[in-house]
């Protein structure tokens, strides 16, 4: 074998070598950024749920939660509750005269529950009191005279009757609202 054939082997092997590091070089490439990605949507699965369980509060860790589904109807679910609105929509419905229940849907006073039915005259709206996206307007002081949203504080449970975006008649705990409602 002479030096020609010598160099030219060489130069025929070596660009083989080379194409090999090219696509090990492009393999590491494409691992990392399959890598950055996965990370990617890791974190913003783990936002997610963050939300869900301290804010709006949808899923629920707590072991009380573990009763048998099969007796008992989850009817104090915000999706299946009627009139379902957020506390900071309270002044925002089309309706002219209408009532606001604010109550923890997950805890509903049994007396309230059953008297808030005789309301036929005017649509009742309900607010979760027990929901992060209301917690803003919750509050262990009740502010009655309340003139717009950005006054509102509400105790649980409370009932509100608005005429044209003005509070007619504001009911908070259970005695005022129950009183109110057996009239």
């Amino acid at each position: 074998m002479g030096r020609k054939q010598k160099r030219q082997e060489q130069k025929k092997y070596g660009n083989v070598k080379k194409e090999e590091e090219l696509t090990v070089e492009n393999m590491m490439k494409i691992s990392t950024i399959l890598k950055i990605v996965f990370g990617v949507v890791l974190i913003i699965l783990i936002f997610y749920y963050g939300l869900a369980i301290f804010v709006t509060k949808e899923v629920d860790l707590s072991s009380n939660n573990k009763n048998n589904s099969s007796t008992t109807s989850d009817n104090n679910d915000s999706s299946s509750v009627s009139n379902a609105i957020l506390a900071k929509n309270s002044f925002d419905q089309l309706d002219d005269i209408y009532y606001v229940y604010y109550y923890d849907f997950k805890d509903e006073e049994e007396v309230i529950s059953n008297s808030i039915g005789s309301l036929t005259d005017y649509t009742i709206y309900r607010v979760d009191t027990s929901s992060g996206l209301n917690s803003n307007y919750v509050s262990d002081i009740s502010n009655k005279s309340v003139t717009d949203i950005s006054n509102l504080k509400v105790k649980n449970p409370t009932l509100i009757k608005i005429d044209h975006d003005k509070v007619i008649n504001y009911y908070d705990g259970v005695d005022e609202i129950s009183n109110f409602l057996n009239k």
